[in-house]
């Protein structure tokens, strides 16, 4: 599954000054602990689902539904995705692990994948000022946030941002697949990286599906994902004239609640097309490209599981962490369950 890299591939080329940015960055954090060594105990896994924003419909009348045909056309499909874990905390602060994954599914047939990590960095309670500069720079000065329990969210989400303007600039005529939606605002979606992230995309004849598992965007406290339409598999809810405007929010791509398989889950899906006919000739293209397991593309839900990280995965870190920091992770005891087990069962 996986390809051999070389670092004269004009993909990889593209990547390396972030990667070692990343690299940099991180190992920069960790000397900074070097010096703390603090007692440290090992979480659950887990890793970042990016948000969504609260958005409401203001009318039901320009709602519309569409059949879809796959085009016959068949296309690359390229997908990336980051995750993030609290790998460890201790009384100064905590470790967090970052990976990514780029996959490409070619339209002459066969697969690459790129694993990109894992990245282990330091969050300290006290000082953050190198971490929050790293990411400064990258985003050309634009305010982050600095709250102490969400930093390692904001790398991953920096990261997977990175990671679709490589992409968005490395390959021509494919289908981009992103996790999440094309909505701009929160503090993890910057508008002026999406933005360039598209105009590029457009540049090079490539076309962005984004797609999200989960949404708030609703219609009178009803999320949008629970519309279904009056015809069979696959279509599509075009809701984005319904869309309420703000200041503060930007959409910039059409929004549908998608339904392509008879099989389980609806999903919003935004699409950087503008008018509805050219979103329904790219998802055609879509469905003639890639699998879709329960309604969703094979090549993302792969970018998503390369870069997740398993149990294996944290005890190959907690090992680095001994060899290379003399760190000794352990669990220690969780109040609640010390003190309500066996009462609740949790």
């Amino acid at each position: 599954m996986g390809a051999l890299i070389s670092t004269e591939t004009p993909f990889i080329e593209n990547f390396l000054g972030v990667f070692k940015a990343f690299s940099k960055m991180g190992l920069g954090s960790m000397e900074n602990l070097r010096k703390a060594l603090p007692v440290v105990s090992i979480n659950g896994l887990g890793h970042h689902i990016g948000h969504d924003v609260m958005l409401e419909l203001d009318k039901m009348t320009s709602v519309r539904a569409y059949k879809l045909r796959p085009s016959g056309k068949a296309c690359d499909v390229i997908a990336c995705d980051t995750s993030v874990i609290k790998l460890a905390e201790g009384p100064f602060g905590y470790l967090a692990a970052l990976r990514g994954s780029v996959v490409r599914r070619k339209k002459s047939g066969g697969i690459e994948s790129w694993i990109i990590g894992p990245l282990i960095f330091f969050v300290s309670f006290d000082d953050n000022l190198p971490l929050l500069s790293f990411m400064s720079e990258l985003v050309d000065g634009q305010p982050l946030s600095e709250d102490f329990e969400t930093i390692h969210r904001s790398i991953s989400s920096l990261l997977e941002k990175w990671l679709q303007r490589s992409l968005a600039s490395t390959f021509s005529d494919s289908i981009l697949l992103f996790d999440g939606s094309l909505t701009a605002g929160p503090a993890d979606n910057s508008l002026q990286l999406i933005r360039e992230t598209l105009n590029e995309a457009e540049r090079n004849g490539n076309v962005v599906l984004a797609f999200s598992k989960s949404t708030h965007l609703s219609y009178l406290g009803t999320r949008i994902t629970s519309l279904v339409p009056d015809m069979d598999p696959p279509c599509v809810i075009d809701v984005s004239d319904a869309v309420c405007s703000s200041p503060k929010i930007h959409k910039l791509g059409r929004i549908l609640v998608s339904h392509l398989s008879r099989t389980f889950f609806p999903y919003r899906l935004d699409v950087s097309g503008k008018e509805i006919g050219d979103v329904l000739q790219i998802i055609g293209n879509l469905l003639s490209s890639d699998a879709l397991i329960y309604g969703y593309p094979e090549t993302l839900l792969l970018a998503h599981n390369y870069c997740t990280f398993n149990k294996l995965d944290v005890l190959a870190l907690q090992k680095l962490l001994k060899q290379e920091f003399n760190i000794d992770a352990f669990n220690i005891g969780d109040v609640r369950s010390s003190l309500f087990n066996p009462l609740d069962g949790h």
